[in-house]
């Protein structure tokens, strides 16, 4: 085989291949706290992945009995490369190596077939259809710890591709072929809902009723003026997905830091009107005591 010049890395979560790979794929998913943290997880991760394993594993036979994602990422690479070869001679021959996060191949096995062919320039290509901290994240890092574990970290020369969902060139090539099926509009929740579950979900819109709240404290000019504009922010986040987007954010710090901006000035002003405590006056003598100090105290 001709020595490759371009490696390109093509990470993804992976998927058991048969069913006898299911509860092998479930235990390492559980495992990771950089995809899920769960509390005791060195015991509950594996309880519910022993507890899931007959249910997955049903779900796949009925596919046919594993995932088709290694298959279908090979043959993707295949094309990919073949085409790169022919658009960019200067970086070819390029080839393609996968990297699975949780199941066969990973990431120690596509830098070490990368190192005995002799790559020079590697190209870390995620293929998840959104960038997330979670799945991206997981990826990327696993590919750096094997790179450490395997001592080929200064092995190649690396650059990364991990948003190209949302990159012009790619929306451009696409849009054409979806025709008016582009134009759908996305919702910031059920982005939240696939990306990070329903737990995300629910806290993230916690986090919505919290500035809520915080709002309704406000003084009237300004409750309605922070209502509009929560109004305003939920409904621009319903047909587009700006829940990571840093005005949503800025918007949201700015309603609670006015809030409690307020709800300061108001203890404030209830110190300054605090009433003074007047001491009370001295009792005027009555009786055989006033008649004695009248005679000079006799």
């Amino acid at each position: 085989m001709s020595k490759v010049k371009t490696g390109i890395v093509m990470l993804n979560l992976g998927g058991p291949a048969n069913l006898d790979e299911v509860e092998p794929f479930l235990l390492e998913l559980f495992a990771d706290r950089e995809i899920i943290q769960l509390p005791f997880q060195h015991w509950l991760g594996p309880f519910i992945a022993r507890r899931r394993a007959p249910k997955v594993r049903g779900l796949y036979d009925k596919i046919g009995g594993g995932s088709p994602i290694l298959r279908y990422t090979r043959a993707q690479g295949q094309g990919m490369v073949e085409r790169l070869d022919r658009l960019s001679p200067d970086t070819a021959p390029h080839g393609f190596y996968v990297a699975f996060r949780y199941i066969q191949p990973k990431s120690e096995d596509a830098l070490r077939a990368m190192a005995a062919d002799g790559v020079e320039r590697a190209v870390a290509f995620t293929q998840y259809p959104q960038f997330s901290c979670s799945t991206t994240g997981s990826s990327l890092n696993e590919l750096w710890r094997a790179a450490e574990r395997t001592g080929l970290r200064d092995a190649f020369e690396w650059s990364i591709i991990d948003r190209w969902p949302v990159h012009a060139g790619f929306i451009g090539a696409i849009t054409p072929q979806l025709g008016t099926a582009s134009q759908v509009a996305h919702n910031s929740f059920i982005s939240l809902l696939v990306e990070q579950g329903l737990i995300g979900l629910m806290l993230y819109l916690l986090m919505l009723v919290s500035a809520f709240l915080a709002v309704r404290r406000l003084s009237l000019l300004e409750r309605r003026f922070g209502l509009v504009l929560m109004a305003t922010l939920v409904v621009a986040m319903l047909p587009l997905t700006w829940e990571h987007r840093k005005p949503v954010w800025f918007i949201l710090a700015a309603l609670v830091g006015l809030a409690q901006a307020h709800r300061a000035g108001i203890a404030a002003r209830s110190i300054g009107r605090e009433p003074l405590v007047v001491p009370p006056a001295p009792r005027r003598p009555v009786g055989r005591t006033a008649a004695r100090h009248a005679d000079g105290g006799a």
